[in-house]
């Protein structure tokens, strides 16, 4: 299996923050919605820690936070 990491800006240009997002975790967003923010948040001795904002697709939105070893 091949792992391909992006940065938000490629995958995603007007998505504002500093996070890449493996196109893993865009895949388990809910159906239909756009990611508005992904940035570090946050501090962890053993992983990285961000925040994700997502607009959903009834236009409400929903923050994420997620931490990767």
């Amino acid at each position: 299996m091949t792992v391909t990491r992006s940065s938000v800006k490629e995958v995603i240009p007007d998505v504002g923050g500093d996070f890449e997002l493996d196109q893993g975790v865009i895949a388990e967003l809910p159906e239909g919605s756009t990611v508005v923010e992904a940035s570090s948040f946050g501090t962890s001795a053993w992983t990285r820690t961000a925040r994700i904002r997502v607009q959903l697709s009834d236009g409400s939105q929903k923050v994420y936070f997620l931490k990767v070893r």
